[in-house]
């Protein structure tokens, strides 16, 4: 890298996280500074939750968008164990309710896929 890709690429990486924070409630966290690794983490001061949220105000926008980020990284088909990989760093796991997400296997197979923000597809 250039010198000058040296110098701009913290100020645009911390850019990016603090977007990712205010758009979808997740904020990344770095854990190993030697290694430059981050994990993504819940946000608590979550601000767009508004549109997709249920009578209770479950927040559902900032889960959707990472599943969406994550689904378009891999090519627009992004196999379930990834997904929940990443959604067990942020402390969600399949059939454990939460105290923001509710059950999050719930929220996914019956909330998302059912408004048809998400699809499931068996590929071979």
């Amino acid at each position: 890298m250039s010198s000058e890709s040296t110098r701009t690429l913290p100020v645009i990486f911390s850019k990016v996280c603090e977007c990712v924070e205010v758009v979808s409630g997740i904020e990344v966290k770095e854990v190993d500074p030697t290694s430059h690794s981050y994990d993504p983490v819940k946000s608590l001061n979550l601000s767009y939750d508004k549109r997709l949220s249920d009578d209770r105000g479950m927040p559902k926008t900032s889960l959707l968008i990472l599943i969406l980020g994550m689904t378009f990284m891999e090519g627009n088909c992004a196999p379930k164990e990834k997904i929940w990989e990443v959604l067990n760093m942020m402390g969600l796991y399949a059939g454990q309710k939460d105290s923001i997400y509710g059950e999050s296997s719930k929220l996914i197979n019956n909330d998302l896929m059912k408004e048809q923000y998400l699809d499931y597809q068996q590929v071979s």
